[in-house]
């Protein structure tokens, strides 16, 4: 991927041109682009980035953009969580955005342009994560729970841990805030607050297994909070993000790694990218901390996606990418 490409690609964030459509209302050169979510595709040749206006695909190597919205079939013009999945379809979470009853569920753009929305039949069509396991299965994190799609809809309830007698408790909260997968075929959830009753109640992290039992970890068990944000692996290494810190799992306990507020996490295989509020940093294999600034359009960093070395940092004020082994960073001239 040469320099060029990189260029035309960060021109979405500051109204490029040479995009498929046609200008508009919603073009970029038009509007301010917030970046909800980012995403690559599995072979690293195209970038999805979500936003409040739809989404955009950035092709990498013809340097081509398209947007996608309401006017496409997406069911609403929010993005929040994004897949680009192996089988060529894209997930769009439209999060809680309305669609008559509850939420907007998910639009799927299936290889032949055509979009399919998912939302009946769901435990919580408020959808706001997203995630592909190792063997091709989708996950859905949304605000009462997990969902696999493999046929009937299927989801995990965190309110009932599966492994008697050991290491689990009932997290009391169902807001599914992020999922990764672990080098065994282990789902990892990031289960963030919810609003349950009159009070809320805490989350955690919780992990079900291939076997289909289920651990669970809250701030007792060393998390920085109860408030899971992100999570992801990071050569092997499960680490997790929340408003008080970034902390990884070693063997039954957490060992905290950053503290402050994270919103976001990607592995790389220099080790794991955290943002947040106070911009992007990378804490290596070895535990160092290294602090990226000065390329980002705005240091309220919201998300983070990686292919390889390539890291890119979606803000309040579009879009950057980093390549962490030169440190050069790759921007509109």
């Amino acid at each position: 991927m040469d320099r060029r490409a990189f260029l035309i690609l960060l021109l979405l964030s500051c109204g490029g041109a040479g995009a498929d459509r046609d200008a508009g209302p919603d073009a970029p050169e038009a509007m301010n682009i917030s970046v909800l979510s980012l995403a690559f595709e599995p072979q690293g040749t195209a970038l999805w980035v979500g936003t409040s206006h739809g989404a955009w695909r950035v092709d990498l190597r013809g340097g081509g953009q398209r947007r996608f919205g309401v006017e496409d079939g997406l069911a609403s013009s929010a993005v929040v969580a994004i897949l680009a999945a192996s089988d060529g379809s894209v997930y769009m979470a439209h999060g809680m955005e309305q669609c008559g009853q509850g939420g907007c569920g998910v639009s799927r753009l299936l290889p032949d342009g055509k979009v399919v929305h998912l939302g009946e039949g769901l435990v919580d069509s408020r959808v706001i994560a997203l995630a592909e396991s190792p063997s091709g299965q989708v996950w859905l994190g949304t605000q009462s729970g997990a969902v696999r799609l493999d046929g009937p809809y299927t989801w995990t309830d965190f309110h009932d841990c599966k492994r008697s007698g050991s290491h689990c408790k009932p997290l009391w909260s169902y807001r599914v805030a992020g999922i990764a997968f672990g080098p065994d075929g282990s789902a990892y959830f990031a289960v963030d607050i919810q609003q349950i009753g009159v009070s809320p109640k805490p989350g955690g992290v919780a992990r079900l297994s291939p076997d289909g039992l289920t651990d669970t970890w809250d701030s007792s068990d060393g998390l920085p909070a109860n408030e899971a944000k992100a999570i992801t692996v990071a050569n092997g290494v499960v680490f997790a993000a929340s408003s008080f810190g970034v902390a990884r799992l070693s063997g039954d306990r957490w060992q905290q790694v950053l503290d402050s507020e994270w919103t976001s996490l990607a592995a790389s295989p220099d080790g794991v990218w955290a943002v947040g509020p106070s911009g992007a940093v990378l804490v290596d294999i070895t535990g160092k901390v290294r602090p990226f600034t000065e390329g980002l359009p705005s240091p309220q960093v919201r998300q983070v996606a990686t292919y390889g070395t390539l890291a890119c940092f979606g803000t309040a004020a579009g879009l950057a990418c980093l390549d962490s082994r030169t440190g050069e960073w790759l921007r509109p001239m």
